[in-house]
């Protein structure tokens, strides 16, 4: 009876030392996965951090995924720019607040920019100096921005309280076209195209952040996937790349945004692409519904100059002759201000 239980309990114990041994081998193969998940990507972790987006780095966050399959994620948050009036309530993301930038405090706050990191104005005594290359360019975008509306707000504030000794009207009161900013959350996933993490827009709302910002296209090329624009110290540089058209945008002198700033307004958003509106038009503010709808030139209201054909049936349109209509028509070289075609394909910010 009693090497029947001893027996027994030797088979227990064996069974809990082979039991052990297999928990052992089991939580060291999954320790080796996660090390394996961790070294996979610690190489691309760093572009996430608060050295290459800023403030925006502050709300990354990594998780490790156990189904389907073993691995980490990183999850974190870039924006949507877009431009619209400062009163539009819809932007590209839904269910996220739309955060219109004015150069105030909380709008500094709201779409995580520094205040700090102003370019500086010509009069400072500080120098331009190299920015570091290791800061994705969309961040020194936001930057642009807000101190192209601080800039221009300060100015405007002088001149009416000189003017009409009073303070200028809110944003909403006094422009019709704003940039608007969303954050949008994403999910990592390795990509050798671009290293560091991108915003996103439209090629249409590209132009016409460019036209406010006082930026001119040298070169657009959508054939041969070359694009280059200067002005008023800045550069937007873009090429085709494995996700999309990439822009990145550079500061490469001084800025200036009070007298000689573009006007916010609407119509901004005709020029750029070659419609010219005139004083026909009955309507104060081109809505959005409208300026995404092909132009139809039967009246005057509107001036469709984007083209050759375009031109030459404008001049049709106002009663020149055949012989001035034809000659736009014969291949002379003529460029625009703001080149451009109306679509409204994702591009990136790098």
């Amino acid at each position: 009876m009693s090497s029947t239980s001893t027996l027994s309990d030797n088979v227990a114990i064996a069974a809990l030392v082979v039991a052990v041994v297999a928990l052992a081998t089991a939580v060291f193969v999954i320790n080796t996965q996660l090390y394996q998940a961790f070294v996979a990507v610690a190489d691309d972790l760093p572009i996430f951090d608060e050295t290459v987006m800023g403030r925006w780095g502050k709300y990354t966050k990594r998780r490790i995924r156990y189904f389907p399959a073993l691995r980490v994620e990183v999850e974190f948050e870039t924006p949507v720019i877009f431009l619209a009036p400062a009163d539009n309530t819809r932007g590209p993301v839904r269910d996220k607040p739309i955060w219109y930038a004015d150069g105030s405090r909380s709008s500094y706050e709201s779409t995580r920019t520094e205040l700090s990191d102003h370019f500086p104005d010509e009069k400072e005594e500080k120098r331009l100096v190299t920015l570091d290359n290791d800061r994705a360019t969309w961040v020194n975008l936001l930057v642009a921005i807000q101190k192209m509306e601080r800039e221009s707000t300060n100015w405007e504030s002088r001149i009416w309280r000189q003017s009409y000794n009073q303070p200028r009207p809110l944003l909403q009161e006094v422009t019709s076209l704003a940039v608007g900013i969303q954050s949008m959350t994403r999910k990592f996933r390795k990509n050798t195209a671009t290293k560091k993490p991108y915003a996103t827009t439209t090629i249409s709302h590209l132009v016409q952040l460019a036209a406010v910002l006082s930026i001119y296209w040298k070169e657009f090329d959508r054939d041969l996937n070359r694009f280059r624009a200067d002005g008023n110290g800045f550069s937007l540089i873009g090429s085709r790349q494995d996700i999309g058209i990439v822009f990145s945008f550079e500061q490469m002198g001084w800025s200036h945004f009070k007298e000689t700033r573009v006007i916010p307004t609407s119509e901004v958003k005709e020029l750029c692409f070659g419609n010219l509106p005139t004083f026909y038009r009955t309507k104060d503010r081109l809505e959005d519904a409208m300026w995404n709808a092909p132009f139809k030139q039967r009246i005057l209201q509107t001036l469709q100059l984007g083209s050759l054909k375009e031109i030459a049936d404008t001049l049709n349109l106002i009663g020149c002759d055949a012989k001035t209509t034809l000659y736009y028509l014969e291949g002379k070289k003529h460029i625009h201000l703001f080149p451009g075609i109306k679509q409204a394909h994702s591009q990136v910010l790098s």
